[in-house]
């Protein structure tokens, strides 16, 4: 199920959750997955500039798996002073076994 999720605060942008999962994990598992889109969707709105993030939670086998991506840009490690970093140029999340 795809479905949009209201972004208070923030005109023009737009969250998008799709959830394929048949039963709730356990409460640690939920816990994890709750603070893993929690951080992912702080990070875009402070520094990505997107106009929508999608944010994908699925089950696959015995892992639950949370992806949060954008639209908006990547800093670049000159822009930052930070070192390059391979994860910079992918989606952010976590795959926890349960």
């Amino acid at each position: 199920m795809m479905r949009p999720v209201p972004s208070p605060g923030r005109k023009g942008s737009a969250a998008w959750l799709t959830v394929n999962v048949p039963r709730r994990p356990p409460p640690t598992i939920e816990a994890v997955a709750y603070f893993v889109v929690s951080e992912g969707l702080a990070n875009i709105a402070k520094h990505a500039q997107a106009s929508q993030a999608e944010v994908f939670v699925q089950r696959s086998g015995d892992r639950l798996h949370v992806i949060v991506t954008d639209d908006g840009v990547k800093l670049h490690a000159e822009e930052t002073g930070a070192q390059p970093s391979p994860a910079a140029t992918k989606p952010y999340g976590c795959s926890v076994k349960y």
